[in-house]
């Protein structure tokens, strides 16, 4: 499930910190919650749904808290993979990779 919650990533502007103007409503919905940063519980819940037809339909419900609500909030609370590069978000920016460590080299033979 958050796999398919997660995917909804395609629809979403991280420029504009908003749905894509070209995507149907509500197809961000839950990747903007699921990824909220101030969020910090959440909970599922699961049934499964008798509707006659396919015994293997469920209903899934996810609640987030706190609940996103101040559209101004979007741009430091929702950041794209790799972490925010805006200079102007608050939150921390994601530090660099430390480079490599060179090979030791090997000890030399002592001379006879």
């Amino acid at each position: 499930m958050t796999k398919q919650w997660y995917a909804e990533r395609k629809d979403y502007d991280f420029k504009l910190h908003k749905k894509k103007e070209k995507s149907p409503k509500g197809s961000t919905d839950k990747f903007e919650k699921m990824m909220w940063a101030k969020s910090v519980k959440v909970g599922f819940g699961f049934k499964k749904k008798p509707d006659g037809k396919n015994n293997n339909s469920h209903v899934a419900i996810g609640l987030f808290c706190p609940p996103l609500r101040d559209e101004k909030e979007y741009k430091c609370n929702i950041c794209p993979e790799g972490g925010c590069t805006d200079p102007s978000c608050p939150k921390e920016k994601p530090k660099p990779k430390p480079p490599a460590p060179k090979p030791k080299p090997k000890p030399k033979a002592p001379v006879k």
